[in-house]
């Protein structure tokens, strides 16, 4: 039943999140904070296009109407499951505009040139992540070599790019994390902003 669908929409969007919003940006006292959140539920192939089209992005465009500086990363991943990579980021873009992500299931099925590229030609910050499994079976001397492919294939000749950690388990090894972290310091070109 549609009509019960756009009222539970209407309900959550207008009654829950944009309240949820203002409160956070009345407790730090900034009224122009930054609001965000992941759903990695809303993914290519957990979603189709007709729901992205129909009710994700215009509930994304109306609360950002309402609110004004937000951004959103509905579309997380699922690149494999469009036939044009194009397609994917213009979803992904009509949901949190100005950046380029990549999750790590996603460059193993496209590849890191997938990513760059499209962020080259566009001039986009990218962001691609090591997901939490790799992390969990990753062996302290892998570390270099993974961060080296991570910094030569996916941020090749970026002004802006990032590594990110997907989902850090709670079974972790913090001994892999921090040498992660002080890898990326070491091998990475880091610019200090304002």
């Amino acid at each position: 039943d549609k009509s019960f669908v756009e009222d539970l929409f209407d309900f959550i969007t207008d009654e829950m999140i944009i309240p949820w919003i203002k409160l956070q940006r009345e407790e730090l006292s900034d009224p122009a904070a930054l609001a965000g959140g992941i759903e990695a539920t809303a993914t290519f192939p957990n979603i189709s296009i007709r729901t992205m089209e129909e009710w994700i992005i215009p509930y994304y465009k109306h609360t950002k109407d309402k609110l004004g500086n937000i951004t959103f990363t509905t579309c997380c991943g699922g690149i494999s499951n469009l036939n044009d990579p194009e397609d994917f980021f213009h979803y992904q873009l009509a949901t949190c505009p100005g950046i380029i992500k990549g999750y790590q299931w996603d460059i193993e099925s496209s590849g890191f040139e997938v990513f760059n590229l499209y962020a080259k030609k566009h001039n986009f910050p990218l962001r691609l992540g090591i997901s939490a499994q790799t992390i969990l079976n990753l062996n302290i001397d892998e570390v270099p070599d993974l961060i080296k492919k991570y910094l030569e294939k996916g941020g090749a000749g970026l002004e802006y790019y990032s590594i990110f950690l997907s989902d850090i388990d709670p079974d972790s090894n913090l001994e892999i994390i921090s040498h992660l972290v002080k890898t990326v310091k070491k091998m990475g070109d880091f610019h200090h902003f304002g």
